[in-house]
């Protein structure tokens, strides 16, 4: 075991030197693995979905947040690459820290390709991304952590970088994750006579895509948390006519 796990702390998980924190083979070996592993079953699965879904106007979805996510996206591929072979050079043999890592950069590289076509064929922000982006931010919080905070970062110094910096970037990307499409893709669907070419809202009940309720275009934190219902409270101090029409419906 000690040939996988270079760690004289073993695989954990807590620490024996320092109870308050996670060996790094536990996170390397279990935490990271697990996230990246299931992610890129949860995207093979998306990936199969949104093929069959149709295209939407690239004038509204190909903007600023996208060309923003997938920078930021690439960052931590490009972050991910350089930890790996740093990593490898301090273990020039397959351990547990060099297998988490080569997952890493094919998880960030498959999260770079379905913000692509989440972002051309998808309403609503993709439940996949924010769950692995959230989670990430979790686990390199941790890493992060441990590398500031015991003696693994006199030894691995030089990955205290790549670690803050994807820690950083991934924060970003899951706040730009959680941003609201534009209004204009839903007004498209209520002034269409043919709403079936819009397709269908991601756990939508209805047959086709519409505008009339913010339930349908929250993302998965909103609906849990009911934050949505807050874009309701504008809207009952509307008495116009086609407010009230829109109501009854």
């Amino acid at each position: 075991m000690a040939y996988q796990c270079p760690s004289t702390e073993g695989w954990g998980p807590l620490s024996s030197n320092y109870p308050a924190h996670l060996t790094t083979c536990f996170q390397h070996g279990f935490l990271a693995p697990v996230l990246n592993a299931l992610f890129l079953a949860a995207a093979a699965v998306r990936l199969c979905k949104l093929s069959g879904m149709p295209r939407l106007p690239s004038e509204l979805v190909a903007g600023r947040i996208l060309w923003a996510k997938l920078f930021f996206a690439t960052a931590v591929f490009a972050a991910s690459v350089v930890e790996f072979i740093t990593m490898a050079q301090l273990f020039p043999y397959m351990c547990v820290y060099t297998i988490s890592l080569a997952l890493q950069m094919v998880a960030a590289a498959v999260a770079i390709w379905l913000h692509y076509k989440e972002q051309h064929h998808n309403r609503i922000a993709s439940t996949p991304l924010l769950l692995f982006w959230l989670v990430t931010v979790l686990v390199y919080l941790t890493r992060l952590r441990t590398a500031l905070s015991v003696d693994y970062i006199n030894d691995f110094s030089t990955l205290t970088v790549p670690i803050s910096l994807l820690t950083l970037a991934a924060l970003i990307i899951l706040i730009l994750e959680c941003q609201p499409k534009p209004r204009e893709l839903f007004k498209q669907v209520d002034n269409s006579n043919d709403n079936a070419e819009f397709g269908k809202l991601e756990d939508s009940d209805d047959d086709y895509c519409t505008s009339g309720s913010p339930e349908e275009r929250a993302n998965v934190f909103s609906r849990y948390t009911y934050t949505w219902v807050g874009s309701l409270i504008p809207a009952t101090l509307d008495t116009s006519p086609a407010h009230q029409i829109i109501c009854q419906h």
